[in-house]
């Protein structure tokens, strides 16, 4: 390997042969004395064959196929599913606080019911909402059987 060398005199920078490592010779450019640099003990990194070339094999091609991703498509019945199901969210939200005791009173059992449907009712729409729309982009979406059971147990999940 070549030993790179700058001449202080006229800034040229050029290589020089291993040989004349430790040794003083004139700049071919301007004539100045360069005493030239001892070589540095260099380290070099072999790849095996099998994977240079980034998995391709010895044609070229590649030895595996990439990962397709599905990408989540939208379906407008899906919109309205999960805007219906926030809208009936707040709505469920008013209707228990309408229906609520008075400050002081105690919570009757079927009120504490009716609070407790509505919850189950509303949690799962708005569980697909949140796997379908705030998910890991590195991730796969989860889809259908597998999305609604993941909504149904969120609930219990957490």
């Amino acid at each position: 390997m070549a030993i790179q060398v700058v001449c202080p005199g006229c800034k040229k920078s050029f290589s020089v042969d291993d040989k004349f490592a430790g040794k003083t010779g004139p700049c071919p450019k301007c004539k100045t004395k360069i005493t030239i640099p001892e070589k540095k003990p260099e380290v070099t990194i072999h790849a095996p064959d099998e994977f240079s070339g980034g998995g391709k094999g010895t044609t070229g091609k590649l030895l595996l196929k990439p990962i397709a991703r599905q990408e989540t498509h939208v379906k407008p019945a899906m919109v309205a599913i999960i805007g219906g199901s926030i809208v009936a969210a707040i709505a469920w939200a008013l209707v228990v606080r309408w229906l609520g005791p008075s400050p002081g009173e105690e919570r009757s059992w079927a009120y504490i019911l009716f609070a407790g449907t509505g919850l189950l009712l509303v949690s799962p729409p708005l569980a697909v909402a949140a796997y379908t729309f705030l998910r890991d982009v590195d991730l796969e979406a989860y889809r259908g059987k597998q999305l609604y059971l993941r909504a149904l147990c969120a609930r219990w999940s957490t």
